[in-house]
């Protein structure tokens, strides 16, 4: 595969994201993030050893791979139990293919004044919350994969701390992938 079909790929695979089934509870604000974002990346493309920054780097086996956004999928307790840190005290938070799964996490351990939630959560009570974070990220210097990322951005964690709380345990943020 050559690297503008991976170009095309990944342009087919952006618009049934900004199309899919939750274009219409995607905010306004997000689908204009990722679709700057996109254009972003079409416009840099991927990096190569002709760049000062990339000339140790040939990221060539990455960029002539294709990639899929995953599935859907269902994976139970006992299949994740393998990847947690036995008695680890604090939260969980678990993502299955970039989606997150409250079935399989736990966050009752939190202390007052610790609000953890998926980032599709927090998009969906207010955007506002987290947008500066996203956009600043995203806007940081010309990083394709960087730019790449965020088109593609579906979900993540977010986890706000107020102001003079201790947080004493972790929060085991767990991705799994089933591809």
């Amino acid at each position: 595969m050559e690297v503008s079909s991976a170009y095309e790929g990944y342009q087919a695979d952006f618009t049934r994201l900004q199309e899919g089934l939750n274009a219409a509870s995607t905010p306004p604000s997000l689908k204009l993030l990722r679709q700057k974002a996109m254009e972003r990346f079409s416009r840099l493309g991927f990096p190569t050893t002709r760049m000062e920054d990339w000339r140790f780097t040939n990221v060539a086996p990455i960029a002539n791979r294709p990639y899929a956004l995953g599935a859907l999928a269902e994976v139970t307790a006992d299949e994740i139990a393998r990847f947690l840190i036995p008695e680890l005290p604090g939260a969980l938070l678990v993502f299955v293919n970039g989606r997150f799964s409250a079935s399989l996490s736990d966050t009752d351990a939190l202390p007052s004044g610790v609000e953890v939630q998926s980032l599709s959560g927090a998009l969906a009570t207010g955007l506002d919350t987290v947008e500066p974070y996203l956009v600043r990220l995203e806007s940081e210097g010309e990083q394709p994969f960087s730019s790449l990322n965020t088109a593609f951005l579906q979900d993540g964690a977010v986890i706000r701390v107020g102001d003079g709380v201790v947080l004493r345990d972790p929060v085991h943020v767990l991705f799994a992938s089933t591809a």
